[in-house]
Parts: C-alpha cells; structure tokens; sequence
C-alpha cells in the first residue's frame, strides 16, 4: 500500500468522493459507495477490495493495514477541511 499526501481540495479522488456522498446517480454510474468512520472501516471483510482510502495523516497504520486497498490519500487536519 502506498500512502498518498493530499495536498489541494482540488484532488480529483477528493471531488469524486464528495460527488458520490451527494448525488445517488454519481454511484450508480460509477459502482461505488463511500463508507465513513473508523467502526466501518473496522467491519469491513478483508476479502473486499477498496478502491480508494481517504484518512487523517494521524490515523495509525494498524487501523487500515490488514484490508485490501488499491490507494490510500492521506490529508493533515491543519490544512482547509476536506
């Protein structure tokens, strides 16, 4: 797993995550669903494959390292909120 650091709101992966917690036809179309908070992420089988894991860059490791995950974005809670 390779860690990302987002650094601009502007991120594509970040738009699109906003678009498919807005819009039902943003998810349809693309097949995807955004799972939200730490007790999720935690219930989540390690058979499934995530596209894309968006996390504080605090979050520890141990918390994501077992699940299956193609790309990891990491942001700062200093910079502007996501």
């Amino acid at each position: 797993m390779i860690k990302k650091m987002i650094t601009s709101i502007q991120n594509p992966s970040v738009k699109l995550v906003k678009e498919l917690l807005k819009k039902r036809a943003v998810r349809k179309k693309h097949g995807l669903f955004v799972v939200e908070g730490l007790r999720a992420i935690k219930e989540i089988p390690p058979h499934i494959e995530i596209q894309t894991l968006l996390v504080s860059e605090k979050l520890e490791e141990s918390i994501y390292q077992d699940l299956k995950v193609k790309e990891i974005l990491a942001f700062s809670r200093a910079g502007r909120s996501l």
